[in-house]
């Protein structure tokens, strides 16, 4: 008597592909592969089996995950209905593994991420990482669009951080990265807390700049070049990391738009408030009203409370 083999479980390779997906997308997605015990022991499956198997694509089909026509689930026939199944989670999987992990820290809020390769990355507020799920295997990429600080471990590939008209290539380092492509003057700052760093454009990588422990160096907007490096304290330079606030000479609405990002909450200005110069540097602030009051009185401008946040004026 010939045995059928024992059902086969949810996939190792096939959870691991969805280990980045939010966790009711992989419920959903379990639970589709569950359903195949069920119609598997036999084809003519009764009413409560087809029921089972039915809901269960039709929640694997659900808007996001429309990888197959709804009316495949409106067939009775198990054979057709267990072949859908199939064919979800192979395109599920499919889906997974060429769509980019991207990972956001909300405003208020910073956060540690481990890498695939060992390296971990500090977010600053309002920032967000993408990488690809081969990171580390086949290749080192990723992009930032916010602040942060990497701590790379040294590997074969080469670790490169892309921003909106940057480039920051690196072996094995520690350095920190800012690039808000929606700040009042755009531009890419880097600082190097340990070891060299190679900054360049988007568009010109040959024109790059090298930098060491303690030099800085920025590309405003579409510069065909990084600025000449220069010195900055490691107290100014990673200031956020010990939640401070270090600007030299920029203006005020970046300041503003990151006191705003740090403590989730709005700051209205004027126009001609937000792009006047200025240098602010203020160490462990905790409170949106004692940075305000320093930044206020330095700036010879006041700010009261509206709703949601604050305004500030002449």
């Amino acid at each position: 008597m010939n045995q059928e083999p024992p059902y086969r479980p949810f996939p190792d390779e096939l959870r691991a592909l969805l280990r980045h997906r939010p966790h009711a997308e992989q419920v959903h997605l379990e639970r589709t592969w569950d359903m195949l015990e069920v119609a598997r022991p036999q084809l003519s499956i009764n009413e409560q089996r087809k029921a089972q198997l039915r809901t269960a694509l039709q929640e694997a089909t659900r808007p996001g995950l429309r990888l197959l026509p709804r009316y495949i689930t409106t067939y009775s026939f198990p054979r057709i209905a267990v072949a859908a199944t199939i064919l979800l989670l192979i395109g599920a999987a499919l889906v997974f593994r060429f769509s980019p992990i991207s990972i956001t820290v909300p405003a208020g809020s910073t956060s540690i991420v481990e890498l695939p390769d060992g390296s971990s990355v500090e977010l600053n507020s309002g920032s967000t990482l993408t990488y690809d799920h081969n990171f580390g295997s086949t290749n080192r990429t990723l992009k930032l669009n916010g602040e942060a600080f990497f701590m790379v471990k040294k590997a074969s590939y080469p670790f490169s951080v892309q921003t909106f008209n940057a480039v920051v290539s690196v072996l094995g380092t520690q350095f920190n990265v800012r690039a808000r492509s929606d700040d009042v003057t755009p531009s890419t700052s880097v600082f190097v807390a340990t070891g060299v760093v190679r900054f360049s454009t988007q568009n010109n990588q040959q024109a790059f700049v090298q930098l060491s422990e303690g030099l800085f160096s920025e590309i405003l907007g579409q510069s065909p070049t990084p600025t000449l490096p220069d010195t900055l304290a490691h107290m100014q330079g990673l200031a956020w990391r010990n939640g401070g606030f270090a600007f030299q000479n920029r203006p005020l609405g970046i300041v503003f738009d990151e006191i705003a990002r740090r403590f989730d909450l709005t700051i209205v200005a004027s126009d001609d408030l937000r792009s006047r110069p200025f240098a602010f540097w203020k160490q462990n602030a905790s409170a949106a009203e004692a940075v305000l009051d320093d930044l206020t009185r330095a700036s010879g401008l006041r700010y009261r409370p509206v709703a949601g946040g604050y305004e500030i004026f002449q």
